[in-house]
């Protein structure tokens, strides 16, 4: 039989074989130069902490967490699930476990989903210029929202700069 994986660790342990050092050695005339040998040997734990060095980071042991893919049944009465909207979010990606600009974006896509729900369907030219202007209007909303995005990210980037400068000012 063979094991191999992560719980190859549970089939094998340590041997219960006691150690030299456990035992008191027995001398029968110490010398004086002896007396500190078998002063520490007597005095030793019976258990010791060690550890081991490895050629290898931790980071690099580290794995990506498991996702199975999605299978979605294509039937015209299921609506896509949120879920498949969220692929992009990983770890990879350096955005999980999800912050404040994530979770805003989901509620920004949850609304659109929502106002795109109440849009009549597509049957003569008056809804076509409805869905002309609602995709017109999201458009301008998203636009806004990157803007802001942008704007926030040169605000960081500005009082860092400051702060660097100032520091820069005081050592000189």
């Amino acid at each position: 039989m063979s094991v191999s994986g992560a719980s190859r660790y549970r089939y094998f342990e340590k041997p219960l074989v006691q150690t030299l050092h456990s035992f008191k050695p027995i001398l029968t005339d110490p010398t004086e130069s002896d007396h500190w040998i078998i002063k520490t040997l007597v005095n030793e734990p019976f258990t010791r902490t060690t550890s081991t060095q490895t050629q290898y980071r931790e980071s690099e042991t580290q794995t990506e967490p498991y996702s199975p893919p999605i299978c979605v049944p294509t039937a015209a009465d299921i609506a896509e699930p949120e879920i498949l909207s969220l692929q992009h979010l990983t770890c990879a990606n350096g955005q999980l476990p999800v912050g404040s600009k994530e979770i805003a974006w989901i509620c920004r896509n949850r609304e659109r989903r929502l106002k795109a729900k109440l849009l009549p369907s597509i049957s003569d030219e008056k809804t076509l210029k409805l869905h002309k202007a609602f995709l017109e209007e999201q458009e301008q909303f998203e636009f806004q929202a990157r803007e802001r995005e942008l704007e926030e990210q040169l605000e960081t980037r500005l009082r860092a700069f400051k702060e660097d400068l100032y520091c820069k000012y005081e050592e000189s």
